[in-house]
Parts: C-alpha cells; structure tokens; sequence
C-alpha cells in the first residue's frame, strides 16, 4: 500500500516538474518573440536613455573637484578623451536641448564659415530659416537670389565676412546673422542699420513673397520674427509706397513764360473762319472743339453779328 502511494506520489512529483519546465519554455519562446516585435521600438529608446545617462555622467565628472592628493591613475588614452569632451561639451546647453534641436532645422550656435573649398553648404546643409536664407540643389539661397559669403580684411587688418547676393554686398554683422540665420532672433544685437539692411534684402530677393514670386502676396507667419520684425517693417514699406503713389498722382501745374502776350479776336471775320474750321472739324468726328465752338458764337451774339 505505501509502495503505491510513493509511486504515485513520484509520478505526480514528474508531472509537476515536467508542467514547470514546458511553461518556463512557453514564457521562454513568448520573450523571445516579443523581443522581435518590440526590437524596432525598444533599440532606439535604449540608445536615447544610453545617451542621456552618458551625458549626466559627463556633467558630474565636469563638476566634480579633484584634489592633487588623490590617487587616481588614468593613461594617455583616458587624459585625450577628456580633453576632447571638455573641447566639444557646452555646460549652458543641458540634455533636454541636444535632444529637441536638430542641427538640420537651426544653425548652429557658433556660425564658424569656412571660405576653404566648397564646404559651406556642408554647414549650412538643410537649413531652411523663415524670412533668411535656405539650401537648396547644393547652393544658399534667400528668396529667389543665390547667396555667397566671402571674408575681407578692413582697414584695421580685421577679417570682416561679407554676404555678396548677386551685384550687392553686405557686411554680416552680428544682427544681420541674427535676422538671417535664426527663428527666433536675439533683439539686442539687432540694430536701426541692421533693419535697414535687412529690409533692402528682402525686397531684393523677395523672401518675405510667396514662391519669391515679386507679384506675389506677401507670406504670414505666426512666429516671433515675423510679429516683431517683419510685419512692422513690411507696413513701414507699404505707407512708403502709400505716399508715393499719392505724390506721384497730384495734377503738375502748367508753366507759361513771363511776359506772355495774350492775343485777343478783334475781328469778326477771323471768328467766323476759325468757327467754320472747328465745325468742319466736328462734323469729321473730333468732338474736342465744342467748348471753343460755344465761346465763339457767344462772342458773335455780344457783337451782334449772330441774332438770336
């Protein structure tokens, strides 16, 4: 009787076991296949959170003080990478902003030109700056005029970047490259001649028209360049234009020379003819001699040649 119990007992101690093992390769093979579905979505999130854990640790050993006392060996590999992170990393520029800015949606901060061979539009490579310039088909653009920089030395020997748009050139001051190379530009670099620049650029390349078309309406848009900049600037223009047109339709006064001799119809025979022309005239068509017509045959009525 016990022996029956053991076997039974051992039997269901097998089933249990073998119960366990098969749902631990269910769950195994679920893993598995979860992880296949999900790798597209988890891989990219990890190397995000992987990224950002790299950057708090870089702050902390930024910050972090060492004293001379300390014993801490590092080879020559660990010193050079240190000094490039303290070369490249930017302490006023946190984890948050290195993840919403996309280097092809803004310039960068530091707007380093190289003039050496044909790598500025590798810099400027898929910006496109409302109301500035854009890269289009391997060249800069703004509005519908291709856009060239080139650097030139003043008379102090400084080097000075000038922004060449077909026959015209401008010297790229720090307002111009704000209104020029940002969305959201910095208004204390900005200044009254920078705005007059600017506003001369825009009308030349027509950025700020639809399609850079010159008769074309004039593109709104909701952010703080255009509310600030842009709009009060283009009213500005169309009051000018306002008044010119105004100007321009005034009626000119007729200028005589002095000591005009005023010649007056004396006789009644002259008048006659020069009616008998005038209605000749009339009766061809030319309807512009009726005023004349009717003074003559007034001044014939007051000396009554004509009765009525």
């Amino acid at each position: 009787m016990e022996k029956n119990i053991r076997i039974e007992l051992m039997k269901s101690v097998d089933s249990i076991k073998n119960k366990i093992k098969q749902m631990k390769n269910q769950e195994y093979a679920m893993n598995l296949s979860l992880d296949k579905m999900l790798k597209p979505i988890a891989d990219p999130l990890k190397t995000l959170v992987d990224s950002n854990l790299s950057i708090v640790k870089n702050r902390n050993v930024e910050n972090t003080t060492f004293s001379n006392n300390d014993s801490i060996e590092s080879d020559d590999n660990n010193t050079s990478s240190f000094a490039k992170f303290e070369d490249c990393y930017d302490p006023k520029q946190d984890s948050e902003e290195l993840f919403e800015k996309s280097p092809k949606m803004e310039a960068p901060d530091n707007l380093k030109i190289s003039l050496e061979g044909h790598d500025i539009h590798d810099i400027y490579d898929g910006v496109n700056i409302p109301f500035g310039i854009r890269s289009e088909n391997k060249k800069i653009w703004m509005g519908n005029s291709v856009v060239s920089f080139s650097k030139i030395e003043n008379l102090n020997n400084d080097n000075v970047i000038m922004v060449k748009i077909d026959d015209r050139a401008y010297n790229l001051t720090p307002g111009l490259k704000e209104l020029l190379l940002r969305r959201k530009p910095d208004l204390k670099l900005i200044s009254d001649r920078d705005k007059l620049v600017y506003k001369d650029m825009l009308h030349f390349t027509n950025a700020h028209k639809r399609d850079f078309n010159p008769n074309g309406q004039i593109r709104g848009d909701k952010g703080m360049k255009y509310r600030t900049i842009i709009k009060p600037m283009l009213s500005e223009m169309s009051n000018d234009k306002t008044l010119t047109k105004l100007g321009g339709n005034l009626p000119k006064l007729k200028e005589y020379k002095k000591n005009t001799d005023l010649v007056y119809w004396d006789d009644p025979n002259e008048l006659v003819e020069r009616l008998q022309l005038l209605v000749a005239s009339r009766d061809a068509g030319n309807t512009n001699h009726d005023n004349e017509i009717f003074s003559i045959i007034e001044e014939l009525k007051e000396a009554d040649i004509i009765k009525e």
